[in-house]
């Protein structure tokens, strides 16, 4: 006679056959009933006994014994042979089989759940399809028939427990459950404008989908700016910051409302004003990771207080992102993503503007925001500048710049010399990457397309006035540039005209001291200089 023991406890069905088997389980409901009465009846003489059950079926009197509660489980195990787990419910991880692996029984348990990833079926154990009585005592025929194969599983199983379930294991994977399950999933990163601004978040969006693999990264944009992030490849969704129609004064209540149903879990202010911070505590954001402002403390659950130190953009944010442990590239730089196609269309332009291959080209913009005019370096240097790169350089002057900047254009024209490529409102964004790419070097003041030449690798001068380059010029692994400043008494002034009426900050920067920055960009400087022009 076989002994059965059946201890209901957890939900689990286990039968041992040997000299003694035991069932560990909470709930018997009437379809696992049936599955073990009928994988008993296959064994003639069976006995089997229930500690703490009150239903079985009629009949059962016979080939069961009840039995009182076991308390001391490691007593029951260690007069156990074989434990069968017969659940038709997918368990999330069988305790009861790694108590018994860690005792070397075998088991036997339906493939479903949880319970696969614990049984090697034929090494550990035997696994037999859920809800299939007749697989079920073909199993535990097979076991009681070969005790030798019987120990063998025991003893695989018994060398897997110890390997698989130490306490340090068990403890790591629970902690990395508890990361998990706090790791943000849905995040949202707040950048609203300028252009050149927003062409800056590449690297922080590049590091926290590195962070965050799997969460879900939406940007706050405006539209005017979007195409800068259409095609980057770490962000699901783009919103529109429309500040200026719907979402225009008491409407930002609107917009809150809106990405308060996008449900976000982690709010990224790298925009760091005052309605920024509004708008990430209006969504009911619970992680609000700011620089706090002008009372931004308040409305930030992670404020990062201001440094009054001189820092770039990139490390700016990358102080910020450090709250999330994020630590800045120590190669890589921004890089800038463009369109298929857009390179063919370079060619094709120069091409049909009479450029010849190999021909050296240097990019000047001549514009900037039509806000800052501030930042202009005006038109007669400009004009003076394109007709002395042939001569001084060797290159030739390709014009570029947006719509914004048709009438410059039109106004700088008729005081050109010299042959020159005019790419103005010509261009998207994408399609300005690969023109810029096809030139040694940029010339033009504080502006996108700065930022642009240096995500393609393109060398730049920069020329500085009413912004401080130690904040805003372009810098990073990789980036390779001068920039020309004069930091007159009165400035840096962030003034959008110039407030004494003389603009000395960029005025006083001379032609012959760009050409000299243009000569020693195209012979190769490998790292950005910046010159405080006295």
């Amino acid at each position: 006679t076989v002994g059965v023991c059946v201890v209901l406890g957890s939900g689990l069905v286990g039968l041992l056959l040997g000299s003694l088997a035991g069932y560990f389980g909470g709930w018997l409901d009437r379809v696992v009933n049936v599955l073990l009465i009928n994988a008993f009846l296959s064994f003639p003489g069976v006995l089997l006994a229930i500690a703490f059950a009150a239903f079985l079926g009629p009949g059962m009197e016979k080939a069961a014994a009840f039995e009182s509660s076991q308390p001391e489980v490691e007593k029951v195990y260690a007069g156990l042979d074989v434990l069968v787990m017969a659940s038709e419910v997918p368990e999330s991880f069988g305790r009861v089989l790694v108590e018994a692996q860690a005792s070397g029984i075998p088991v036997i348990a339906a493939a479903l759940g949880g319970i696969l990833d614990i049984v090697e079926d034929g090494r550990t154990g035997t696994l037999f399809p859920a809800g299939d009585a007749g697989a079920l005592a073909e199993a535990m025929c097979a076991l009681v028939r070969d005790p030798q194969r019987a120990r063998a599983m025991g003893r695989a199983a018994w060398e897997k427990a110890r390997r698989e379930y130490t306490v340090a294991k068990m403890a790591l994977g629970t902690r990395e459950v508890y990361e998990e399950v706090l790791r943000p999933k849905n995040i949202l990163v707040m950048k609203f404008g300028s252009l050149g601004d927003v062409l800056l978040v590449e690297p922080s969006l590049r590091a926290l989908r590195e962070k965050f693999p799997k969460a879900r990264i939406s940007v706050l944009v405006k539209s005017s700016y979007q195409e800068v992030l259409k095609n980057c490849p770490h962000v699901d969704a783009l919103i529109d910051y429309d500040s200026e129609g719907l979402y225009r004064g008491p409407g930002m209540f609107l917009l809150g409302e809106h990405l308060r149903n996008l449900d976000f879990d982690l709010c990224v202010d790298l925009q760091n004003n005052w309605r920024s911070h509004l708008l990430g505590f209006f969504a009911g954001i619970p992680w609000r990771l700011g620089y706090e402002r002008k009372g931004g403390r308040l409305l930030l659950s992670a404020p990062v207080a201001e440094t009054q130190e001189k820092i770039e953009p990139l490390s700016h944010q990358f102080r910020l992102l450090s709250r999330l442990d994020i630590q800045p590239y120590a190669e890589g730089g921004l890089r800038f993503y463009g369109k298929d196609g857009d390179a063919a269309w370079a060619d094709a332009f120069l091409k049909q503007n009479g450029i010849r291959n190999g021909e050296p080209l240097a990019a000047v913009h001549i514009g900037g925001s039509v806000r800052w005019k501030s930042k202009q370096w005006g038109l007669d240097s400009f004009a003076a500048l394109v007709n002395a790169l042939p001569a001084k350089t060797g290159m030739r002057a390709v014009l570029v710049g947006g719509h914004n900047d048709a009438l410059l254009a039109e106004r700088l024209r008729p005081l050109l010399r010299q042959p020159y490529v005019d790419a103005i409102g010509q261009t998207s964004l994408s399609r300005l990457g690969a023109l810029l790419q096809r030139c040694k070097v940029l010339v033009g003041a504080d502006s996108a397309p700065l930022h642009i030449a240096c995500a393609v690798r393109v060398p730049f001068v920069a020329i500085f006035g009413p912004t401080d380059p130690k904040r805003h010029a372009p810098s990073g692994p990789g980036v390779n540039g001068k920039v020309l400043f004069k930091n007159p008494p009165c400035g840096p002034c962030y003034r959008p005209v110039c407030p004494e009426g003389h603009h000395r900050c960029m005025k006083d920067i001379a032609l012959n001291e760009v050409i000299e920055a243009v000569s020693a960009m195209q012979t190769g400087a490998t790292r950005r200089q910046e010159a405080t022009v006295p």
